[in-house]
């Protein structure tokens, strides 16, 4: 996930008798394009580039990838629980508590009993259940189960977010890099050296996203067909979210239409391809359902 590709994989444990749900669901997010406005304040008002990936942190992104200056100071040695602080939901800190507390003790401990002693329980309910098969299912992630224990109350955008906050500890330039890739690093970083919308700057003519979607358009409209649904959902995301201050229609209508790309036969597939490609420039969360809980 840290890298080239913004992407989030989370083995989910399906309840039990939902054997229908097996295999591996990917959907795509918006991502975290820095609103216009804001994002020239925040460069206006830095003084270091370091200051302007926090301002842009706190007060530029998008709502679902934004943590709060008040809920960073609220929680200062969790960014995990800041970032679910900044969503303004109880019902989520409360969750994220009771989740880090069985999480631990699902790492130090096996079987259920254990675990619910460790937790200062009688027995796991089926939410602690739940939060505990998480940590099992993603050991070698703590940041994916700390994403997959509340999944199910999060939008694609807001797992993105935990996961990162909780892998990259606070540091702004990395979890923007999480979340939104290297591409869109890249472009922040213009903003500091050249200023906004000019034409050596970040989000001008010369941006690197569109640059990239640009690249691709041949390789879509050749696999997809002009006048494919897909097609026109990739131009919608290209010509309206690629920009400061995206509305989510086109990443919607690209949900709508993933399936064609996730399911091409064979890896030299054209659609395949171009399924590869979209999510180089797209964050994405792939939940796979392992186990039964």
């Amino acid at each position: 996930m840290f890298g080239w590709q913004p992407s989030l994989q989370i083995a989910v444990p399906a309840p039990q008798g939902d054997n229908d749900g097996f295999g591996i669901k990917t959907v795509l997010a918006l991502p975290p394009i820095p609103e216009m406005d804001a994002l020239s304040q925040c460069r206006d008002e830095s003084e270091d580039e370091d200051e302007m990936y926090q301002c842009i942190r706190d007060r530029a992104l998008p709502p679902a990838y934004r943590t709060t200056v008040q809920c960073t100071e609220d929680h200062p040695n969790d960014d995990g629980a800041a970032l679910i602080c900044s969503t303004g939901r109880q019902d989520l800190e409360d969750a994220y508590r009771k989740m880090k507390k069985v999480q631990k003790c699902a790492k130090e401990h096996d079987g259920n009993g254990e675990i619910a002693m460790c937790a200062g329980q009688q027995f796991l309910g089926r939410n602690e259940r739940y939060y505990a098969k998480c940590v099992k299912e993603n050991l070698s992630d703590y940041s994916a189960a700390a994403a997959c224990g509340l999944a199910k109350d999060l939008t694609p955008e807001q797992q993105i977010a935990l996961s990162c906050a909780v892998k990259t500890g606070g540091n702004p330039k990395a979890f923007l890099i999480c979340t939104g890739g290297q591409l869109l690093a890249r472009e922040i970083d213009k903003c500091w050296q050249h200023g906004i919308a000019t034409e050596d700057g970040c989000f001008g003519p010369n941006n690197d996203l569109r640059k990239f979607a640009d690249g691709i358009d041949d390789r879509m409209r050749t696999a997809l067909g002009e006048n494919s649904e897909v097609y026109k959902a990739y131009k919608l995301y290209k010509d309206n979210v690629l920009l400061p201050g995206p509305t989510n229609d086109g990443v919607k209508a690209l949900n709508t239409a993933l399936n064609d790309l996730q399911h091409g036969p064979g890896e030299n597939n054209d659609i395949v391809k171009a399924g590869n490609d979209l999510k180089k420039l797209i964050p994405s969360v792939s939940i796979s359902l392992p186990s039964l809980f």
